[in-house]
C-alpha cells in the first residue's frame, strides 16, 4: 500500500501507523511495511517528533523480529533504546528492552534478560499498554520453558493469553497458543528423558492439538510468518513423539512454503531439522542439497545461530561418505561459526547491561531492585 509521505502525519497517528505496519509484516508482507515505516519516519523526524520517532524505531525492530531477522532487531532495538533513554521516554526503552532481551533466546538466555523483561512488563502495566505486555509475557513463557521452568512459563503465556482478549488487535492469539504448544514440546522432552513415556505422549497430543487450532487459524487469516513457525513447532512435537516421518512432512511443508513465499529466515533452522532426519535414514545426497540451501540463508545473517549446526551435519555427510578431509573442513567451518556468535553473543550482554544499567538509574534511591515474579 502506497504512503503519502507528506501526509502520513496527518492522515494516521503513529500508533496507527504502526498497528498497520506490524500488521502487514505478519501476513508476510514485509517489504510494504518496512517501507511503510521507513515513510512514517521521514515524516516524525521532519516533524522532529522524537517519541513518534522512537515508537517507529520500536516497529521497525519488531518488524526485523517477526521475519526472523534477529540481527537487524537487535541493532534496531538498541539505537531505539538509546534515543528513547536521551528524552526519558519510558514506554520506548520498554519496548526497546522487550526486542533486545527477545532476540537473546537465540543465545541461552540467562537471568539478565528475564529481569529486563520484568522491567519492561512493569512499565506496560504503569501504562496500561496492553500490547506491550503481552509481548512481554509471551516471551516470558518462552525463556522459562526454554530454562526448564515450566510452570512459571505457563503462567506468562496463560497471561499472554487473557490479555489477547483485551485486545485481539494487539497480538495475535494463534501465536501465544503455538507458543504454549511448544511449551508442551518442552515438558514431554523432559518427561521421556525422565522415563515418564506415558505423560510425554499424552503432552505431545495436547500440544498437536493446540497446533492445529493455531495452524487453521493462520492459514484462514494468511499469516504466513506465523504459519511457518507453526508447522516448525508442529515437526517439533512430531519428533518429541518418536514419529520422525511425521516430522519430516511438518518441516518440509514449511521448507517448501518459507521458499515459496521468500520468507528464507526460517530455513537455516529447518535445515538443520530436515537434514538430521534425512541422515537418519540414510539419504545423504538429499541431506547434504538441503544443509547447503540453508548455509547460502544463514550466511546473509552473521554470524548464524545455526551455521555451526549446519556445518557440523555437512561434517558427518563427508564422514558417511569417507571424505576425511571434507570432514575436516566442516568440522573447522562449524569452529569457527561457533567462535563468531559466542564473541557476538559476548557483545550483546554488554549492550544489555548497558540498558540494565539505565534502567537502574531511573529508580528511586532505596526502591526494591526487579525481580521475577511467580
Amino acid at each position: 500500500m502506497h504512503v503519502n509521505t507528506e501526509c502520513a502525519a496527518t492522515d494516521e497517528s503513529v500508533e496507527l501507523l504502526v498497528r498497520s505496519a506490524i500488521g502487514q509484516c505478519r501476513r508476510g508482507e514485509v517489504k510494504a511495511a518496512l517501507t511503510r515505516l521507513q515513510q512514517g519516519l521521514r515524516v516524525a523526524r521532519l516533524a522532529t517528533d522524537r517519541i513518534g520517532e522512537i515508537a517507529i524505531l520500536n516497529a521497525v525492530a519488531l518488524t526485523h523480529s517477526i521475519r526472523g531477522d534477529f540481527l537487524a532487531s537487535l541493532a534496531g532495538g538498541i539505537d531505539a533504546f538509546h534515543m528513547a533513554r536521551s528524552v526519558g521516554d519510558r514506554r520506548g526503552m520498554a519496548a526497546a528492552t522487550t526486542t533486545v532481551a527477545g532476540a537473546m533466546i537465540l543465545m541461552s538466555p540467562a537471568q539478565r534478560e528475564l529481569s529486563l523483561l520484568e522491567q519492561a512488563a512493569a512499565v506496560a502495566e504503569e501504562l496500561n499498554d496492553f500490547r506491550l505486555l503481552i509481548r512481554v509475557r509471551n516471551l516470558l513463557g518462552i525463556m522459562m520453558g526454554d530454562a526448564g521452568r515450566f510452570a512459571e512459563a505457563e503462567m506468562h503465556l496463560d497471561l499472554a493469553m487473557a490479555l489477547t482478549r483485551c485486545d485481539r488487535d494487539a497480538f495475535d492469539p494463534a501465536r501465544v497458543n503455538a507458543n504454549i504448544a511448544n511449551l508442551l514440546r518442552k515438558r514431554a522432552q523432559a518427561a521421556r528423558a525422565a522415563g515418564q513415556v506415558g505423560e510425554a505422549e499424552s503432552l505431545v497430543r495436547a500440544g498437536l492439538e493446540l497446533v492445529t487450532r493455531a495452524r487453521n487459524e493462520s492459514a484462514h487469516h494468511g499469516i504466513t510468518p506465523m504459519l511457518l513457525d507453526i508447522l516448525g513447532i508442529e515437526g517439533l512435537l512430531h519428533n518429541a513423539a518418536g514419529r520422525p516421518a511425521e516430522a519430516l512432512h511438518s518441516f518440509s511443508e514449511a521448507w517448501r512454503l518459507g521458499q515459496r513465499c521468500k520468507l528464507h529466515t526460517s530455513l537455516p533452522f529447518l535445515g538443520v531439522e530436515i537434514a538430521r532426519l534425512e541422515l537418519a535414514s540414510g539419504r545423504l545426497d538429499s541431506a547434504e542439497t538441503t544443509l547447503l540451501q540453508a548455509m547460502r540463508e544463514a550466511t546473509f545473517y552473521r554470524p548464524s545461530p545455526k551455521a555451526a549446526a549446519l556445518c557440523r551435519l555437512l561434517a558427518r555427510v563427508q564422514k558417511a561418505r569417507g571424505d576425511g578431509r571434507g570432514e575436516q573442513h566442516w568440522q573447522r567451518e562449524a569452529a569457527e561459526a561457533e567462535l563468531a556468535f559466542a564473541e557476538f553473543t559476548q557483545e550483546i550482554r554488554r549492550h544489555l547491561e548497558d540498558l540494565a544499567s539505565s534502567w537502574r538509574a531511573l529508580q528511586p534511591p532505596g526502591a526494591p531492585a526487579t525481580r521475577i515474579t511467580g
